[in-house]
């Protein structure tokens, strides 16, 4: 895969997680029944915020997994086109560089059109 279509990809959020949090969390005094007991209510803030607990886990897991699918992606693409940069170590200057980059896809491509560079005056 070219560089060019995993930066694509990555604007058309392929290597965003699809799980949304949309559930609120909710104060331990809040109610949702008035006409059911405390204790009822206080199980129910509990019940609630924990599904929201679970769904912010595995949107922070498949967050993680992308991530690790974009770096992989992109290490691919740097040794397809330097193939005399160890594997290992093109792995090390993504991982750097997206690091630097902050998530943020234009400051990556910055960095990495730099490296790209300095390869070439290297070679």
């Amino acid at each position: 895969m070219s560089i060019e279509k995993i930066f694509a990809d990555y604007r058309g959020r392929k290597y965003f997680s699809s799980i949304r949090v949309s559930q609120p969390k909710y104060r331990d005094d809040h109610v949702f029944d008035a006409d059911k007991s405390v204790n009822w209510n206080r199980a129910e803030v509990k019940r609630q915020n924990d599904i929201r607990a679970e769904m912010i886990r595995l949107k922070q897991k498949e967050d993680a997994e992308l991530d690790r699918k974009f770096i992989s992606d992109a290490t691919d693409a740097m040794h397809g086109m330097y193939s005399s940069i160890p594997l290992d170590k093109a792995e090390k200057i993504v991982e750097k560089l997206w690091g630097e980059a902050d998530g943020d896809i234009d400051k990556f491509d910055t960095l990495l059109d730099i490296v790209f560079d300095c390869i070439e005056i290297a070679t």
